[in-house]
């Protein structure tokens, strides 16, 4: 290395000395720059992702929170049906009740008129009573609305006990149906009087299966209702 003749020794050294400080001053500062930017590159990249997480958590938030408003809106319909059911199976069987009643206070009537002799019998008010008679018997036997509501029930509601009951009251309601039409028959035939132990034997049987529908109307809606309350 070939030495400046205008400057001694020791001063040389201390110009390379300086220069080498400030080279050294450079390079630090180079490197504060770059890790500056370095940081603001990784602190932008976090950002990000922590952004793209958040949003991510917000999507997975509201589609749990539209799954649960699904689920309940679910719960509330389905609750409401059943509630429906209640009222539309407890209607019907009142319905009908009232309807077998009239029938069955026809019948009677009927029955004592036709056992009078020939001219005191009230021959319109016989006619007018079958025609009545003929109406209420289309609508019991087809009991569309107390059949279709049992249906609904135990289609709808989950306990094994509630299915079964409907089974049960279906079975009793059509046993009701062929009694009253048995005796309904007779009535309309003039040449088919219904002697007196006949009428008290049917009107046992009737009662006794009211009897059991009643119970087991009771049952089935003390079920339902025990369904509606459970938890879940």
């Amino acid at each position: 290395m070939m030495q400046d003749p205008s400057y001694s020794l020791d001063e040389q050294k201390l110009a390379i000395d300086r220069l080498r400080i400030e080279i050294e001053k450079d390079r630090l500062e180079l490197d504060k720059t770059f890790f500056r930017k370095y940081a603001i590159s990784i602190i932008a990249l976090a950002m990000c992702v922590a952004f793209g997480i958040f949003g991510l958590f917000q999507v997975r938030v509201a589609s749990i929170n539209r799954s649960a408003e699904i689920t309940l809106e679910h719960h509330r319909a389905t609750f409401q049906l059943k509630l429906d059911l209640i009222k539309e199976f407890s209607t019907a069987f009142h319905k009908a009740a009232h309807t077998y009643h009239s029938l069955w206070l026809r019948i009677e009537w009927l029955d004592l008129e036709m056992a009078k002799a020939p001219p005191k019998r009230d021959q319109g008010k016989i006619k007018s009573w079958r025609n009545e008679n003929q109406a209420l018997r289309a609508d019991f036997l087809k009991a569309e609305p107390l059949e279709g509501a049992l249906f609904k029930i135990s289609a709808f509601y989950a306990l094994p006990e509630i299915k079964e009951l409907c089974s049960e009251f279906l079975e009793e309601w059509k046993r009701l149906n062929r009694t009253y039409d048995e005796m309904l028959k007779k009535s309309y035939n003039e040449q088919d009087q219904l002697s007196k132990g006949e009428v008290e034997a049917s009107q046992k049987e009737r009662e006794k299966i009211e009897s059991r529908l009643d119970s087991l109307r009771g049952r089935l809606i003390i079920l339902m209702y025990k369904e509606l309350t459970q938890p879940g």
